[in-house]
């Protein structure tokens, strides 16, 4: 199967996002788009960072981990990792490991705290 056409659906998405934001009276470049990229390979995202795309979402810390950290070709590339699911407390390390930029979904006071350790 061959690949999507990452860069074309990005292009209408941002356009899409644009006229949203004028017509809420907003800078689109106020809003950040978060790619989801769980399940996608690495050449997917690379494609997607060729493209312009900075900000990538994962819900599942060890997939961003491998995707992200662990992954040679990821090394040096231009990226802003969110993490957008439950995050489960046994998993809390793994993902401070990732180094999120933002944490989108603390949903227990406990992860929380573990978070913040």
């Amino acid at each position: 199967m061959p690949p999507p056409p990452i860069a074309d659906n990005l292009h209408r998405v941002r356009e899409r996002l644009a006229r949203a934001a004028q017509r809420a009276g907003r800078q689109p470049e106020d809003i950040v788009l978060v790619a989801v990229t769980k399940t996608h390979p690495w050449a997917y995202v690379a494609t997607a960072i060729a493209a312009g795309q900075r900000d990538f979402g994962e819900n599942r810390p060890e997939e961003a981990h491998a995707k992200f950290i662990d992954n040679p070709d990821a090394a040096g590339q231009p990226f802003r990792l969110h993490l957008i699911g439950p995050i489960q407390s046994r998993k809390a390390k793994i993902a401070l490991d990732c180094r999120p930029v933002l944490i989108h979904s603390i949903d227990r006071f406990k992860i929380a705290h573990k978070l913040d350790a």
